[in-house]
């Protein structure tokens, strides 16, 4: 009945809770056994996997945020510390208990660990205490949902990943461009012969003259379904649609025939 499922591999702890813990672990860590042995990311996917879902139809979510906590005591600073409540509201998201990926890069200061046993990243600053993902965490989700045979990645939320380039010293989106590049697998290009004596063709006049007087917008493509033309200032584009889809008028969008 579905397409895809987005699983929300994400908020396993957070500052409801007494003790510090990670937003979206991988991985349980040893010793946890229980009801705490299931907050994780593999646990989740195993149990969607085992009651019958498509390994090809679950999309796995992963987190551009991280979870924080006051810590009780400067001294005990791993997971699993005492807290008093949430972290300080950042800057910018204004919330307690939850950091944008570019609000933790901007602590300045912070220690940093990795756990061992979950595969993701916290720091800790003063009495501050937040766990989240780096493009590490998420170069290795997504090797763990290529391994899995899983349909894809998805995240929350595109606004809270360094989307500006300013924080993190690391450009543009630098969490989702690493999973781009972790899951993308690009077709070569294969170029169409041209018979020795085919004249290279130029733009038709029909192309030429198509955007005249028109506003700027999408057209369809009288000679075929599967492109469109964008007019733009009067100027013509001819765009292609992805595989088995066509473009719709009605709609001004590539969708199903």
């Amino acid at each position: 009945s579905l397409d895809f499922i987005s699983l929300m591999a994400y908020d396993f702890h957070g500052s409801y809770e007494k003790i510090t813990g990670h937003n979206s672990p991988l991985y349980k860590m040893q010793g946890e056994s229980g009801a705490a042995a299931k907050l994780n990311v593999d646990s989740a996917v195993q149990l969607w996997l085992q009651r019958g879902t498509p390994a090809n139809k679950l999309i796995l979510g992963m987190p551009t945020y991280g979870r924080s906590f006051t810590l009780a005591s400067s001294s005990d600073t791993g997971v699993g510390a005492l807290a008093t409540g949430p972290g300080t509201p950042g800057p910018f998201t204004n919330q307690g208990g939850l950091l944008a990926y570019y609000e933790v890069c901007s602590w300045k200061g912070a220690i940093e660990h990795r756990i061992k046993d979950q595969k993701v990243p916290y720091a800790f600053q003063g009495n501050q205490w937040v766990g989240f993902d780096d493009v590490e965490s998420f170069k290795t989700k997504a090797s763990y949902l290529k391994q899995k045979g899983l349909g894809g990645a998805m995240v929350w939320a595109l606004d809270m990943d360094d989307f500006a380039g300013f924080f993190c010293n690391q450009g543009l989106y630098p969490l989702i461009k690493a999973l781009q590049r972790e899951l993308s697998t690009p077709e070569p290009e294969v170029p169409t012969p041209r018979r020795p004596s085919e004249p290279e063709r130029g733009p038709s006049l029909e192309q030429d003259t198509f955007c005249q007087g028109k506003a700027n917008g999408l057209y369809p493509n009288p000679r075929d379904q599967s492109s469109y033309y964008s007019c733009v200032g009067g100027r013509l584009f001819q765009q292609s649609c992805p595989r088995s889809l066509v473009f719709s008028s009605s709609c001004k969008c590539c969708t199903w025939s």
